[in-house]
């Protein structure tokens, strides 16, 4: 569940038999709700550990977002050329009742 005006942080986990988070070279995590948000390979957290892919939605993000359904996807490039992509993640928004940005 992704709340409007807050921060979430969303991890995706990906299969070490498909894809080792080390090996990308470039990637487009998109959101899509009410407008469409692509973060890049700058943007997010790479775990090793955890073979994970990791982004903190900003507070204005999550405002622009829809507030009720959210889906979002990883595509990635790794050092072969391959793209690679996850299914397609679909969460709930809830809309916030004050749409001011606590931060600035």
């Amino acid at each position: 569940m992704i709340y409007q005006g807050t921060t979430p942080t969303v991890t995706i986990a990906v299969k070490t038999s498909q894809l080792l988070v080390t090996d990308i070279v470039s990637l487009s995590l998109a959101f899509s709700g009410r407008t469409t948000i692509v973060k890049g390979l700058d943007d997010v957290v790479i775990d090793p550990v955890g073979n994970t892919v990791s982004y903190t939605l900003t507070e204005a993000e999550t405002m622009a977002l829809n507030a009720f359904d959210v889906i979002y996807q990883l595509r990635a490039e790794d050092k072969t050329g391959t793209v690679w992509a996850t299914s397609r993640f679909a969460t709930n928004g809830r809309a916030a009742v004050d749409k001011g940005l606590i931060s600035v």
